[in-house]
């Protein structure tokens, strides 16, 4: 009788100690949760699902920054890939006299970008940022609707907001679109730029028509205290050059430059003063 009771109660130790551990768990921050669920903090906003919520956050977001000023870094690159340069005659029409023009490309292009392929830079906590965060020069940021975009995408990943828009393709003359969120030079200042000057002994640059292909916003939001934390700007340039060859070019006489610009802008914010901003690294893996 009392090997029974022993064994009964072996077996009433066991199974309340299975049902106890089957209704706990570990949570996210490696503490035993008991409830059997995952604990989830609740952000500040709400998960947005359609295009014209998550535009209208990420404006928010965004113009937030020429308001309260964050601690602004940056970083930016400029790639020209060597298989996109190519010289031909007006209208595309190819010639093999230029081959000699076509090899001294890559070196004009790395002429063109030595100062500019590379830049990097950062604004103090409560200063003004118009002159480093896009759209320089405004007291805004974006001013993008959802006729300007093709989608806008919101995922949630731990307490951060991952914010991604895209673009469709955009001509020369629609590149008012990208310039609601884009940096754009216009070409007068482009045309008379310090990058341009290098090559004027060389080349007369008369004028350029570029379409903007698989550009996009990527925004990394911190969802708990409503804050962007780091934004990225992609944009891709089809560049067509209308040119004239001067002195040792000068045989070629009128030309076509095609080439096409690969240009990446990241900045990261901090939203606290005495803390410093880690520029984001933008090299290509």
């Amino acid at each position: 009788m009392k090997k029974s009771f022993v064994a009964l109660l072996a077996v009433l130790i066991v199974v309340s100690m299975t049902l106890a551990l089957s209704s706990c768990e570990l949570s996210d921050d490696g503490l035993i949760n008991t409830t059997g669920t995952v604990e989830h903090t609740q952000g500040k906003t709400e998960l947005k699902k359609n295009n014209e919520e998550i535009l209208a956050y990420f404006n928010t977001l965004v113009n937030s920054v020429k308001v309260k000023t964050p601690a602004v870094s940056y970083n930016q690159e400029l790639k020209i890939d060597n298989n996109s340069l190519k010289v031909t005659k007006p209208g595309g029409e190819e010639d093999k006299n230029l081959k000699s023009f076509n090899d001294a490309l890559p070196g004009l292009k790395d002429l063109i970008l030595t100062d500019i392929q590379k830049k990097s830079g950062s604004v103090a906590y409560g200063s003004e940022n118009n002159e480093v965060f896009f759209v320089k020069g405004e007291s805004w940021a974006s001013a993008l609707t959802t006729e300007d975009i093709s989608s806008a995408v919101m995922n949630e990943v731990g307490d951060k907001y991952y914010i991604t828009i895209t673009f469709g393709d955009i001509s020369e003359d629609s590149r008012a679109t990208l310039a609601k969120a884009f940096e754009l030079r216009d070409k007068a200042t482009l045309l008379g730029s310090p990058e341009f000057a290098k090559i004027a002994e060389y080349l007369e640059i008369k004028d350029y028509n570029a379409n903007y292909t698989g550009c996009a916003i990527s925004a990394t939001v911190n969802r708990l205290t409503d804050t962007l934390e780091s934004v990225t700007y992609s944009k891709t340039s089809d560049v067509t050059a209308s040119a004239k060859g001067l002195k040792t070019f000068e045989k070629y006489g009128d030309i076509e430059i095609g080439l096409i610009l690969k240009d990446t802008t990241s900045f990261s914010f901090v939203w606290e003063e005495n803390r410093e901003t880690s520029p984001l690294d933008t090299t290509a893996a």
